[in-house]
């Protein structure tokens, strides 16, 4: 990793709040430097200056990061494993499920993993309907508008659990075409350091059987 992206790293963990780590530091660096060279012979991610990377995959995941998790968390349609494996590496009581129907992408995810040493991290190439749960809560990013998210991963949620939908701009939309379906929701607006980007956070829950299908409007908590 370069030095912009190395000062763009420092800079963005400390504005974070997160406390200095240099193991942290130094596995998110490995990070960039495994993802470029998996790259060069698998579709990852279209973003290949490793200052970018830093920006809008590793800080935008990280800034995302809710303060506690339940104990069982999907990522579906993880990827490069954003942000699957960024969370279970500073949520080390939850248990993720990363998936994935790509192959390499697992390969890649797994590879990581064992160089970082996560015992609380395990990827699965599959597709998502071919997942069984529950899982106390579904995390996803840049995978499906909500349209299409929500009638797929509902079924891998426990009783209670919620969706954690990583959004950037166009959420209003999104939001507008799933109105009156019967999820309910709130919005977290997401800083991350060095973007000015619109980013979102959206904690998305079912109403109980027999509710009368309602939704929060933009902006509100459900």
């Amino acid at each position: 990793m370069n030095a912009a992206a190395r000062a763009a790293l420092q800079a963005g963990l400390a504005g974070l709040d997160l406390a200095p780590d240099a193991a942290r530091e130094a596995q998110l660096a490995a990070y960039v430097d495994a993802l470029l060279r998996w790259n060069a012979r698998t579709n990852l991610t279209a973003i290949t200056d490793p200052l970018e990377i830093v920006r809008k995959h590793l800080l935008d995941c990280l800034a995302a990061l809710p303060p506690q998790l339940p104990a069982t968390v999907c990522d579906v349609g993880s990827g490069a494993g954003l942000p699957g494996l960024l969370w279970a590496r500073e949520r080390p009581d939850t248990v993720f499920t990363s998936v994935d129907a790509r192959g390499k992408k697992i390969a890649f995810q797994q590879a990581v993993a064992g160089e970082w040493g996560l015992r609380n991290f395990r990827a699965r190439h599959a597709r998502v309907e071919d997942v069984a749960g529950p899982f106390e809560a579904v995390v996803c990013r840049a995978f499906a508008p909500l349209e299409r998210l929500l009638p797929l991963v509902a079924p891998l949620l426990a009783a209670g659990g919620c969706v954690l939908a990583l959004k950037g701009p166009g959420v209003a939309e999104e939001l507008a075409a799933v109105e009156g379906s019967g999820w309910r929701y709130t919005i977290e607006p997401v800083s991350v350091p060095g973007l000015s980007a619109q980013r979102t956070l959206l904690r998305l829950t079912r109403p109980d059987e027999g509710d009368t299908p309602t939704a929060s409007s933009p902006g509100s908590p459900a």
